[in-house]
């Protein structure tokens, strides 16, 4: 009865010993777990910090040099020069034209006449220079005053521009302004890209005048 007693109590005495122990033990490793995840939460937090960082500055300095090639090549001065060229239309007839080309453009491939014209004019071919020594850029193109599509360097996804957001934002900037747009899918280019479009204007009788905009 004596040896019951004394091992109920040693039983007792061991628990009562090592419940601090295992509490103890809980506690650190909860905390450990804890201070683990907030540690790894903060080196994440600086690793994302620096990344966006350089690609802030890496998109800046791409911005700077796009702009400049938009300068010195006089781009919106073959552009205003597209538009002496083209046959004055009625709203009508222009916005009939717009909508038999959208209508087209699902079935032309980049062999169709249609395409091969956006594709190999020079403003194409002076864009096409552009991409292939400034690798980051996946495309360019740019469009007439109304949002047509003038140029190219591969086939968009539609023709008709002016019914976008992007474009919408675009004209409304004076020159040298940019409109960005945040990282989205671009369905012609098939990549995920950071859009840039910026209006281009030409100096007229009138003073400085739009007469499209460009978009890479």
């Amino acid at each position: 009865m004596n040896f019951r007693i004394r091992s109920k109590f040693i039983g007792i005495l061991v628990i009562a010993s090592l419940l601090p122990l295992g509490i103890a033990l809980i506690f650190f490793r909860w905390f450990g777990e804890r201070y683990s995840r907030q540690s790894e939460g903060i080196r994440y937090q600086e690793a994302a910090a620096h990344l966006s960082h350089s690609l802030t500055h890496s998109l800046r300095s791409e911005i700077e040099l796009f702009n400049l090639w938009r300068r010195l090549s006089g781009i919106a001065t073959a552009v205003g020069a597209s538009h002496v060229a083209q046959p004055q239309q009625s709203e009508a007839g222009r916005m009939a034209a717009i909508e038999a080309t959208e209508a087209l453009w699902p079935t032309l491939t980049a062999e169709s006449p249609q395409i091969q014209g956006l594709l190999q004019n020079n403003l194409s071919r002076q864009m096409q220079l552009f991409i292939a020594e400034h690798r980051n850029f996946a495309e360019i193109f740019i469009t007439d005053r109304e949002g047509r599509l003038i140029a190219a360097t591969q086939k968009t996804s539609d023709y008709w521009q002016a019914d976008e957001a992007w474009w919408q934002a675009a004209v409304q900037l004076d020159a040298d302004m940019v409109s960005l747009e945040g990282l989205n899918y671009d369905e012609s280019a098939q990549v995920y890209s950071i859009d840039v479009s910026l209006p281009l204007y030409e100096a007229g009788a009138a003073g400085r005048e739009l007469v499209g905009v460009i978009k890479a």
